[in-house]
This record gives structure tokens, C-alpha cells and sequence, in this order.
């Protein structure tokens, strides 16, 4: 698989497979803005996920570090992709980079109280002693995907102790350690997916627990959630550990629970964050079911996207209660574009399950043509899920066009997500390309105009099931338009394709659906382009938005579907100078101009006349209508103009033509 961010990640498809600092599975996105709690810091008076140590490991020799576990004041950690291990010191010092023959990419680590228990991407795990780092006995686990995660539970098998184990996305199965099968906990149960570290917890109040870490997607790449064993249902405890780290595009790696390395219970894991270095930390663990304070924020839904926004835009977001006690006095934090602009308190209270929508008396400043990211953050004291505190929202104030947009992207950076009078507001962005995309099964070999022309694509191994990429024109004018129309070339090849849409946001504030194509519409790469129009003609006279989205099936492989976009056009119905028939001679001259525009039209019958001249905004700097038009010659002065594209358009005998001028 591929990602654009900061890290490349290659789909693993077996064991032994090089080349990447973490391992990732298929359906992640690693982008996520983090900010400090400053109203509900880590180290509250709720004992519970206070951070009692967080050590960078730097190593020349050990990188690509995955798995974890604490025994005896010391730690083992191992890399995913070779056959190394380390011991380190209970200040997170390395003492000493070891390997065990035959055994390869270890991927999760268990004690059980004498020995260490080793997971390697088969369905094969390892006893090892510590003392002499050899393997005592192999144990096959024949009814399971291979092992990513393996944790040991002393009480299972009527104490005779047994090994929950599962994969990335799959169910949980805990078997005895004879390898005797004794019950699974279904997907459908425990509805996590990509879970790369997990640890039995037996001590914790209402327990026992199955505490599991997760490269869940949608920005929570490190997210620690607590099951209820032996059901495997979701508590609602949750942990966002890069909120804690200060961290960007970590993954989810081992865990391990352990009451020697402080004085208490501590859960802790490791970070995966790249070749040089990976983060290992421990929160203490002191869980209490009484005061299970839960206040999620289910969207920001105000301000929207808009045309010309003002100095004073409301800000209202949703907040549920999903903890087990009613909540009041809720410290709400406003970050725009990462700089902290006000806190506010709610005062109502939110019974449990309830939901309330809440306005801040804070406006926000939107007016300028920009792009605006907004945070809010729920700051609740002693709140046990931070996972769901925290709501963003990408705002765009748009300025009002009306000529014509016309996109091929032919001299635009490969990889950029920024295009004239278009914007990125999906899950997920379209990005400028040339030839085929990286992944295979999917987007188009080359663009319309060849393999050096370029194109825009949805990067869907950026996604997840269910995401989409939502491009959306600025506000068009269509007052000044003559017959509009919209076109464009569309590629759309991939099995985890789920639609195409193309809708108009009318000046009403209504959604138009003009163009729908379900499911792929070319079967390969090398397939022709397809090439749709549509007929604005309905929406004469009002101001618009034209939105295209790109959405991956819900059910199907996200790195399969790369919708692809080409010659985004939305014009007037111009005709060629020479299809004007009462038009006998016309000219414009010099062009480009720096002074002065010299305009010749000779008409062989006497004709109205409409002349303007417009900027890239749709605005006219020229306006002309004459009746009883026969022969002219007139000059316009643009020295006072600023430098850029015009456009030249003139309507004679009820059709428009239109000239491309540039001002230097």
C-alpha cells in the first residue's frame, strides 16, 4: 500500500518484508492535529492514565521497533522486519541487542510469569527462556490468521493459563497453552479493527479487561481501548496516546501491563514513529467503573464552507454524554488554525445518552480568502476517553467568480492538493499526478492526454472504507454566464470503488444531483477516459457551487479505488470567432499588452453589440453594448490594470465568443 505523508507504508502480505520503519495495516490515515489539554492536562487528580515514563529509544543498530514486555525491572523490545531483539534497563537504556535462531520479525511479546512467549506473523508461537534467550517449546495455533498480537491470561483454562491472540482486523481467539481452542470473541463483538498490541488486565476494578492497542484510522493511529473480558464488548475507556506524546503518525505497536516497574500498576507500549527512533511509554493504571466521565463531541457544525464569510461566524458544535454520570460544567476549547482562541464553559447539564448543541459566544474572524482548521476540544476533568474529546472541522471562504474555470493541472506540482478555483474539503484530498498511480488494480495509467499529461486522483490507500474525497468549486456567479455548462474527464477503475457523484449547491442553500456513477466504470488502468457534460442552464442567474465526490465502498478495500479527475471545465456555450456569420473581420492586438488593447470588428450588417472585458474573478474592467454595430475600431486602456489573465467576450447576433488576454 502507499501514503503521500510522511511515512511510505508497503502492505504486508507476508512475514518477511523490508524496507519500513513501522508496520501498518491496510485501512489507516495518519493525519491528525494534537494539542495539550490545557484545561485537563494528563496528571489530574484521577489517578488514571497519568504518564509515569515516556523513553525515546535511539540506536543505531535497533530500529523498526514493534513489540514490548516488562519483567523482571527490565524490558524486551524487537523489530518487526528483522531477527533482532534488545534488552533494556528500567530508565529505557539499552543493555544488550541479541537475536534467537530461526525466529524473524517478532511482532508481540507475553510473560507468563517464567518465561517470554514470542509472535512472528505465523501461527506459530515461541517459548523462550530469558536466561539463556533459547527456545523451551513451539506451540502451532492452526485455527487463526498468524499472531500480531498475542497477550498471556493466568486465569483462563481453569487457571492453567492460555494466550489470547488475534490479527490486525479479525476476531480474538483464546486458546489454552496446550493450543486446545477455548472461545473467541467475534469481530462483530468486539468491532476493532487493525489491533496490534494487546495485554490481559486481571487486577483493575470490574475487570478482567482486554486492553488493546490500535491503528484505528481516521487520525487515532494510536489508540489504546479497554474490552470487558470474557465478553470482549468496548467499555468506552479510551486513550489517544499520541495526544499524551505529542506525536504525529505514530502506530499503534506491543503492550504489556506490569506492577514491578513503579509502585503501583502500570500499562504501557511502544510507539512506532520511524527509522531512528520509536517511543516507549507507562501510564499508571488505576481504573475505577464509578466515575466513568465520558463527554464526546459528535461534530463541529458551524460555520460551513462558504462565499465571502464575515468577521463574525458562529461556532456550534454537538456534544454527547457517553459516560456513566450526568456531566455539567464542560471547559470547551476553540483552536483556529492551531492557535488557542477561547475557552468557554457549559454550564447545562448533559444527562446520560443525551445529547446537546452548544453556540460559543466567541466569533470567529473568516474573512479572509483562506482556509481555516478548526479544533474544539472537551476538556472535562477526569474524563477516561480522550479519543472522542477533540473535533475538527477544514473551513474554506471562497471569493464569488464569474467567468469561466478551466483545470487541467498541466502546470501544477505533482502531489499538490491546491488548484485554481477548486478545494480539497474531503476525508481524504485529490492530488495532482502524471502516469499511472502507485498502487495496482486501480487509477488510470496515464491522463487523457497522455502519460506526461497530468491529472487529479483521490489517494485511497489514504482512506478507509467509507471515505471520501470531496472537491468543490469557489462560488460562480452565473448571472453573466451564457447557456453554462460543466464537463470533465473522469477515471474510475478499482473494485473498493463506490461512487462518483456530481452535485450543485444552488444559492439556497439546496444539493443538486446532476451526475452519478456507481461502482467502477472503466476494468483497467489502461481503459479510455470517460468525459461527461452537464447542464447548468437551470441555475441561470444564481451563484453556485459545483462539488464533486469520490467515496470508497464501505465494504471493500480502500487502496483500491482511485478516482481520477481531468479538464474540469465550466463555461458559457462559446462558439469559434469564424461560426459568427454577420462577423466580417475581427482582431485584437498586442497580446499579451502592457498599455493599450487594440480591438477591430467589422460586421457585414448592422448589429447589437455586447463587448466585455473580465478578470480571473468574473469581474468587468471593460463594459460595452452598441446598437446598430457596423464598423469599429477602438482602443482600451489597461495600464492601470493588474497583471494577469482576461477575457475578451463579445455577443453578436445571440451567440458569444471568447479571447484570452494577458495584461504583463
Amino acid at each position: 500500500m502507499k501514503n503521500i505523508l510522511p511515512f511510505l507504508f508497503t502492505l504486508i502480505t507476508s512475514t518477511f518484508i523490508f524496507g519500513q520503519s513501522a508496520e501498518k495495516s491496510p485501512f489507516s490515515n495518519t493525519s491528525i492535529t494534537h494539542f495539550n489539554y490545557t484545561n485537563n492536562p494528563p496528571n489530574t487528580v484521577n489517578a488514571l492514565w497519568d504518564l509515569e515514563f515516556d523513553y525515546t529509544i535511539v540506536n543505531d543498530t535497533l530500529s523498526s521497533l514493534a513489540s514490548v514486555v516488562h519483567f523482571n525491572n527490565e524490558f524486551w523490545v524487537g523489530e518487526w522486519n528483522t531477527s533482532n531483539l534488545a534488552r533494556l534497563n528500567n530508565d529505557g537504556e539499552v543493555l544488550e541487542i541479541f537475536t534467537i535462531p530461526s525466529i524473524f520479525g517478532v511482532r508481540a511479546m507475553t510473560w507468563d510469569g517464567t518465561n517470554i512467549w514470542l509472535s512472528n506473523n505465523t501461527q506459530t508461537i515461541f517459548e523462550i527462556n530469558p536466561s539463556n534467550k533459547s527456545i523451551v517449546s513451539t506451540l502451532n495455533l492452526p485455527f487463526v490468521d498468524n499472531v500480531r498480537f498475542l497477550t498471556y491470561d493466568e486465569t483462563a483454562d481453569g487457571g492453567n493459563g492460555g494466550f489470547w491472540v488475534g490479527n490486525f482486523s479479525s476476531d480474538i481467539a483464546l486458546f489454552s497453552k496446550t493450543g486446545l481452542l477455548l472461545s473467541t470473541i467475534p469481530i462483530g463483538t468486539h468491532t476493532l479493527t487493525e489491533i496490534y498490541g494487546a495485554v490481559v488486565d486481571n487486577v483493575s476494578e470490574g475487570g478482567p479487561y482486554l486492553w488493546a492497542f490500535q491503528q484505528a484510522g481516521d487520525g487515532l493511529n494510536g489508540l489504546i481501548v479497554q474490552l470487558k473480558l470474557p465478553e470482549g464488548t468496548t467499555t468506552g475507556v479510551a486513550r489517544d496516546v499520541e495526544i499524551d506524546l505529542e506525536t504525529e503518525d505514530g502506530l499503534a505497536g506491543g503492550l504489556f501491563l506490569t506492577n514491578s516497574w513503579g509502585s503501583g500498576l502500570t500499562l504501557g507500549g511502544i510507539l512506532q514513529i520511524s527509522d531512528d527512533f520509536e517511543r516507549l511509554f507507562g501510564y499508571e493504571l488505576s481504573f475505577e467503573t464509578s466515575e466513568n466521565v465520558d463527554i464526546k463531541i459528535v461534530d463541529v457544525t458551524e460555520p460551513s464552507s462558504g462565499c465571502e464569510l464575515t468577521v463574525a461566524e458562529d461556532l456550534t458544535v454537538l456534544l454527547e454524554n457517553t459516560g456513566a454520570v450526568a456531566s455539567f460544567d464542560i471547559p470547551l476549547e476553540i483552536y483556529q488554525n492551531n492557535v488557542l482562541v477561547a475557552t468557554e464553559i457549559v454550564t447545562d447539564t448533559i444527562a446520560i445518552g443525551e445529547t446537546l448543541t452548544y453556540t460559543f459566544n466567541e466569533k470567529l474572524d473568516l474573512s479572509e480568502i483562506d482556509f481555516y482548521e478548526l479544533t474544539v476540544i472537551a476538556a472535562a476533568a477526569g474524563d477516561v476517553n480522550n479519543s472522542n474529546n477533540q473535533a475538527e472541522k477544514t473551513v474554506s471562504n471562497r471569493p464569488i467568480v464569474g467567468s469561466p474555470i478551466d483545470n487541467s493541472f498541466e502546470n501544477l506540482p505533482l502531489g499538490s492538493t491546491i488548484f485554481p478555483n477548486l478545494y480539497n474539503i474531503g476525508d481524504i484530498p485529490f492530488q495532482v499526478n502524471t502516469g499511472a498511480t502507485v498502487s495496482l488494480g486501480t487509477g488510470p495509467a496515464s491522463s487523457p492526454a497522455g502519460d506526461d499529461g497530468h491529472y487529479i486522483y483521490m489517494e485511497s490507500s489514504n482512506g478507509i472504507a467509507g471515505s471520501q474525497a470531496v472537491l468543490t468549486t469557489t462560488c460562480i456567479n452565473l448571472s453573466e454566464f451564457y447557456e453554462p455548462t460543466a464537463s470533465f474527464g473522469f477515471h474510475a477503475y478499482g473494485d473498493g470503488i463506490d461512487f462518483l457523484k456530481v452535485e450543485v449547491l444552488d444559492e439556497m442553500g439546496e444539493l443538486h444531483e446532476l451526475f452519478l456513477a456507481e461502482n467502477q466504470q472503466q476494468t483497467s488502468s489502461e481503459a479510455l477516459w470517460l468525459f461527461a457534460t452537464i447542464d447548468l442552464a437551470a441555475f441561470e442567474e444564481q451563484q453556485i457551487e459545483i462539488i464533486f465526490t469520490g467515496a470508497i465502498d464501505s465494504m471493500g478495500q480502500s487502496f483500491n479505488a482511485d478516482i481520477a479527475l481531468d479538464n474540469i471545465l465550466i463555461e458559457e456555450n462559446f462558439v469559434d470567432v469564424e461560426e459568427i456569420e454577420a462577423l466580417k473581420d475581427f482582431s485584437i492586438f498586442p497580446n499579451p499588452t502592457s498599455k493599450h488593447l487594440f480591438i477591430n470588428i467589422e460586421l457585414t450588417t448592422q448589429q447589437t453589440v455586447h463587448l466585455q472585458l473580465l478578470n480571473n474573478l468574473g469581474q468587468p474592467v471593460f463594459n460595452l453594448e452598441k446598437e446598430h454595430f457596423l464598423n469599429e475600431h477602438f482602443v482600451i486602456n489597461v495600464a492601470d490594470l493588474p497583471k494577469g489573465i482576461y477575457f475578451l467576450k463579445m455577443m453578436i447576433d445571440d451567440k458569444m465568443t471568447v479571447q484570452r488576454v494577458i495584461i504583463q
